[in-house]
């Protein structure tokens, strides 16, 4: 079974300039801040036509604790006005929304969103990483004072029994990316991404996913696929999930498939839904990705693959269609 790699090997498949990267470096002792680095824009040249790529400035930070480990890496847009300014404005709201809520499970956030000049990269970067690694260590604090509290009132325990529990108390983790996956003549794209541990039996991927602005107006495109056709779209879906999960290039029935799907709860069970993130265009066409548990187990990990153009052009909302104009004539 393929697992959770293939989402970021699918960024290779562009015929674009691309660009990936992972959080997951962890740092022994205190915070750590020798990682900045700037972007300078240049001109690239992709099957014949040049264009000017958007500069970008990358931060980057780790912290941990006793209890807790943080890491946190920012690629953000250099300009503060134009249409790469309004790309700016818009990941850093999108991003501050995202890291505001940080182990919560209510509508309320953890912290308010950053209110300085988010013209400044660095004092927007510190701020989140700040209230970040205070709210995951004092998570992890109270984690472990609660379960301290468990196994000294818990008489079955001995003594040695306490201090080897305690002992082996789980490191919780948060570690966040923002980082440009692909810049070409008419869109350029971000990955907003988390990994958290809490403690439990594994951690968990999330955050916002693919985020492609137009460099034509700055706008980012909320929908490339009209969600009305859905039923139409059925095996496109079904052939793309089958590609996932066959293994060594088997064929796989559509029973066969449904067997690997946890879906239809409620509803028809042979309806595959759209994924909630936004899929990612590449030169060979839309990178489409499931969530964990969003329509397997959590063992099958993030199930993606690729609808080529031609295919899924029908399905294309206008302004996806506008965007994709020049791949859709391939």
């Amino acid at each position: 079974m393929k697992h959770t790699s293939l989402y970021v090997a699918l960024f290779s498949i562009a015929s674009t300039m691309t660009i990936s990267s992972s959080c997951t470096n962890k740092s022994g002792g205190a915070v750590s801040d020798n990682a900045d680095s700037t972007v300078v824009s240049d001109s690239s040249d992709i099957e014949g036509l040049s264009f000017d790529t958007i500069a970008t400035e990358t931060l980057y930070k780790t912290d941990t604790t006793r209890f807790s480990s943080v890491s946190m890496k920012m690629e953000l847009p250099t300009a503060t006005d134009g249409v790469e300014g309004f790309i700016r404005s818009q990941l850093c709201h999108i991003v501050g929304r995202c890291i505001s809520y940080i182990n919560c499970y209510e509508d309320d956030s953890r912290f308010p969103l950053f209110e300085g000049k988010d013209v400044d990269n660095r004092k927007f970067f510190d701020y989140y990483f700040k209230n970040v690694s205070k709210a995951v260590a004092t998570d992890a604090k109270s984690d472990y004072s609660e379960r301290e509290k468990y196994y000294i009132s818990d008489t079955t325990f001995t003594d040695e029994q306490r201090k080897e529990y305690l002992s082996t108390f789980p490191t919780w983790a948060y570690d966040y990316t923002l980082v440009k996956v692909a810049d070409t003549l008419n869109y350029v794209a971000f990955l907003s991404q988390f990994y958290t541990y809490t403690g439990g039996a594994h951690g968990g991927i999330g955050g916002d996913g693919d985020l492609t602005f137009s460099k034509v107006d700055g706008k980012l495109i909320e929908h490339f696929v009209d969600s009305t056709k859905v039923e139409a779209m059925q095996p496109l879906l079904r052939e793309g999930l089958k590609s996932y999960f066959a293994e060594n290039g088997v064929k796989m029935t559509d029973n066969e498939l449904f067997e690997n799907l946890q879906i239809g709860i409620s509803g028809n069970e042979r309806t595959i839904p759209l994924p909630m993130l936004k899929p990612f265009p590449t030169g060979e066409g839309l990178v489409f990705t499931y969530q964990q548990y969003e329509v397997a187990c959590y063992a099958a990990g993030m199930p993606s693959f690729v609808i080529p153009y031609n295919k899924i052009a029908p399905y294309l909302t206008e302004e996806a269609s506008r965007l994709l104009k020049p791949y859709l004539k391939k």
